[in-house]
This record gives C-alpha cells, sequence and structure tokens, in this order.
C-alpha cells in the first residue's frame, strides 16, 4: 500500500510543538492550540474495501466504485461485503437475497435468495445458503468457472472456508463437525478457522472456560486453555494468535502453543497500514505474523514490541501508542507518552524524535515528508532527518481527517472545507464543503458532499457521482 497514515483521537497533552532530530532544535509554539479532543467522525457511509468502495445514496441504491470510477451497474440495498486479500474480488449481498461476485469491475450475479455468503481469502471459493425443501442447502461456489454444487442439506451451525477456498469445514445441529463431507469429530463451540494445510482450529467450552483445538483427519488435538473463544491468523493462515492467562500466545500450524508477549495485544500492524480512530487493528492481513509490531498493555502500560520465532519478543518501546509501519517494514513510526512522535529502524534499533504534542500524523510512501497536526496548526518536516517543521495550514478549530493518496497528496478537512497539500507547498482549499472522506487501501481517495462523490486523479478532485 502506498499511503501510511495514523489518525489519532489522542487529545493534545502540552501545547507545545517541539520538533528535533537527534540533536533537538526549538521550533514555533501553537497558542491557538485547543487542549479537547477532536469531534468523533460521524459514521461512515462507505463500506471499506481494499479496491471496491460501496455508497449507499438516500434512495437505497448502492453505487459501486472501483479505483476512482464508477460501476455502470447499480444495486439495491446492499447488506454485506466480503473481500479477497487481495483485493480482486468481493462477495456483495442485497436485502432481497441476491448474491454477487465483483471481479475487478465485473459484476456477476451468483444465485438469488441467498443466506450469508462467504468468500474464501484467496478469493476462489464461495460458500452461501439456499432453500432447500423444507430447509436450506449449503452450497459451494467456484468464483473461477460459476460453478456451484450442493455441500450438505443438513442443518448447518457454523462453517469456514479454508484460505483457498477448496474445502469447507462445517458443524451441524446433531453435533458433529465435517471437513467437506467427512466427519471429523464432536462439533466444538466455536469454529476459528482453516490453516493453509486445510486443518481446522475451534475453541471448546469447559467448566474453566474455553479450550483451543486442532482438527486433522487423524484426530484432535488440545492446544490448551484460551481467555476467550477469539483468535487471529496471519495472511497465509499458518500462524494463529491468541490470549490465555492474559498474556499472547501464538501457535504454528497446531504447534506448541507460545508466549508471545505478557498482555493483550492492542495493535497489530503489518507493514503499510494502521490503526484504527480508537488505536486497534481487529483484522491482521499480514505476510509474515512475526513481523508485527503492535502494543501490548500490562499494569496500564502500553509496549512496543517485536515478536518473532519460536515465541522470543523484543521491547521496543514503552509507553508507546499509535504504530504504524512503512512500506518496507523497515521502520515504525510511534507516539511516546502520548504525544512525541518518535520513529525506529527495526535492523538496528535506531530511533528519531520529531516532535511533541502531535495529535495526528501522516508519513508519504518515501518517507521524505511527515506531516504533523498539533490542534489547529499543520506542519510539514523531512520524515527521514527530522529537522525544523515548516507551518503550511492554520486555523481556529482542530484539523480532522488526515488521508494520503496514492501519489502523496495529502487531504484534511477544517471547518467542514476539504483541503490538500503536496510538495513544498501551502494548504489549499479544494471544497468548501466535505461531509466524509475516505481512502481505499490502494490510495483512491474519496470527498462526500451531499449527493455527490468526488475522487482524487492527476489534475486534482473531480466528481464521478
Amino acid at each position: 500500500m502506498k499511503k501510511h497514515l495514523c489518525a489519532l483521537l489522542a487529545a493534545l497533552l502540552t501545547l507545545s510543538f517541539t520538533g528535533c532530530t537527534q540533536d533537538a532544535q526549538d521550533v514555533p509554539t501553537d497558542p491557538t492550540a485547543s487542549t479537547a479532543p477532536p469531534a468523533a467522525a460521524a459514521p461512515d457511509p462507505y463500506i471499506r474495501l481494499q479496491r471496491h468502495v460501496t455508497y449507499h445514496d438516500a434512495q437505497g441504491i448502492s453505487h459501486i466504485l472501483i479505483d476512482g470510477t464508477v460501476l455502470p451497474t447499480t444495486l439495491e440495498n446492499v447488506t454485506s461485503v466480503r473481500q479477497s486479500l487481495d483485493g480482486s474480488r468481493a462477495a456483495l449481498s442485497t436485502r432481497d437475497g441476491d448474491a454477487w461476485l465483483l471481479t475487478g469491475d465485473q459484476l456477476t450475479l451468483i444465485a438469488q435468495d441467498v443466506t450469508a455468503p462467504a468468500l474464501s481469502v484467496s478469493g476462489d471459493g464461495l460458500a452461501y445458503f439456499t432453500p432447500s425443501g423444507s430447509g436450506y442447502a449449503l452450497m459451494r461456489y467456484d468464483c473461477a468457472t460459476g460453478a456451484a454444487a450442493t455441500v450438505t442439506t443438513d442443518t448447518v451451525r457454523a462453517l469456514v472456508l479454508s484460505p483457498d477456498g477448496g474445502h469447507i469445514a462445517y458443524t451441524t445441529t446433531d453435533g458433529q463437525l465435517f471437513l467437506d463431507d467427512t466427519a471429523l469429530s464432536t462439533a466444538p463451540d466455536t469454529l476459528l478457522g482453516m490453516d493453509d494445510s486445510g486443518n481446522i482450529y475451534s475453541a471448546i467450552q469447559d467448566p474453566d472456560g474455553y479450550r483451543l483445538t486442532y482438527h486433522t483427519a487423524s484426530g484432535t488435538l488440545d492446544l490448551g486453555a484460551m481467555d476467550t473463544p477469539a483468535a487471529y491468523f496471519d495472511r497465509d493462515h499458518r500462524q494463529l494468535l491468541f490470549y490465555r492467562d492474559g498474556c499472547t500466545f501464538i501457535t504454528d500450524q497446531g504447534g506448541t502453543p507460545a508466549q508471545i508477549c505478557p498482555g493483550t495485544a492492542t495493535a497489530l500492524l503489518p507493514p503499510g497500514t494502521a490503526p484504527s480512530s480508537n488505536g486497534t487493528v481487529t483484522t491482521l492481513p499480514v505476510t509474515d505474523l512475526y513481523s508485527l509490531i503492535y502494543t501490548s498493555t500490562q499494569d496500564g502500560t502500553s509496549k512496543l514490541w517485536r515478536p518473532r520465532q519460536g515465541g522470543q519478543t523484543t521491547t521496543l518501546s514503552s509507553n508507546a501508542t499509535f504504530p504504524t509501519l512503512d512500506a518496507t517494514g523497515a521502520y515504525v513510526y510511534y507516539l511516546q507518552d502520548g504525544s512525541k512522535l518518535c520513529s525506529l529502524r527495526l535492523s538496528d534499533g535506531s530511533t528519531i524524535s520529531y516532535a511533541t504534542g502531535v495529535q495526528s500524523y501522516a508519513v508519504t510512501s518515501d518517507r521524505k515528508a511527515l506531516y504533523l497536526t498539533s490542534g489547529t496548526k499543520l506542519y510539514r518536516m523531512d520524515g527521514i532527518r527530522g529537522g525544523e517543521p515548516v507551518e503550511v495550514f492554520g486555523d481556529t478549530i482542530d484539523l480532522l481527517h488526515l488521508a494520503l493518496t496514492a501519489d502523496d497528496t495529502l487531504y484534511f478537512r477544517s471547518h467542514d472545507a476539504l483541503y490538500s497539500c503536496t510538495g513544498d507547498g501551502k494548504a489549499t482549499q479544494q471544497l468548501p464543503r466535505c461531509d466524509q472522506l475516505t481512502t481505499t487501501a490502494n490510495g483512491i481517495l474519496y470527498a462526500h458532499v451531499s449527493t455527490t462523490i468526488y475522487t482524487h486523479g492527476p489534475t486534482g478532485l473531480s466528481p464521478i457521482l
């Protein structure tokens, strides 16, 4: 992903805004900076996808936007969207029960009167329920060939797809766990998912809480206690992260769980992603779980950790929050002690301190520009060496919603107006009003103004809907 930003909702802890490299330099103080936290954002009308965005207008029409263009086909009342990991496919369902497959900009009707369509991580397979006799049939759909086949007409309680979409694991109400048409064992309480070997993780409740189990064709393996039936896969669905006794553990393809760190992980970041506004990331689209940077809270202290093979960890920084990695995963940016922006090079642990009193920040893809907000001011500085910040915008209220596009143009909102900034220039107003601002994971920006949608292109903003 070409943009790297971190939109924070933390209040200013100090009114001074002091930027520095290792040779600390004084920079301007902002006397008008507000100590109140920014106002909470209004509900986002978009369904966020890696490439696709679905906008619902006042008439209930769902318009599908992809890479800055609008698909000619519109759907009514889209209720759910499931995406493949690489963004090449998405499964959509409507309130009327229609299931659609979006491949690039091609929209295909899969089936009607469908319930709960699920798309595999790869985007190659899809599963859904459709009426059959007095009940429902579980169907499998091959996204490449368009072929559909019935998996079972038994009453299914829960299901998960294998990462490649070639297998379905499901539990039935009569107490069985199946992998495709083969019964494996007694049905667990919660299906967590399948790994890249086609084996199944699940949680089983016992009098003392939950136990993590791993099901293969040869039997079921008990991996020990879990605090809650909550777990997260890495990108390749090989490793599973979960919580036990207040600590974070990991297991690799059913291997003996190893403790990564004390405390519960609250922000898990692969390269190029940023935490949500409340500082957490709930999904883990990562290439290698052991390259994750995340914060862990223990006794009220947030720490920046780096897990390694075998469960070994390195503490990178204490009192570190809101981290984000650059595109290569070589550098991590974070707030130290709530408002001091720093970066750390993972290869040798060297750090740079940029500024204090920071509310939000955004780093361009080449790291050459670092945008910082302090209350009502926006500053730009060298993202590699630090140095003295240069003010590029000032207002009388806090700035909201920093968003970087794929070509490193920065957009933000102030007094409901939309501004942009690029290169070494000052910020300029683009729209006198902007209701919502969002970007897809590949850096496509959309601005919502009343009934009009704008997108950013080579010539700036232009309406597309």
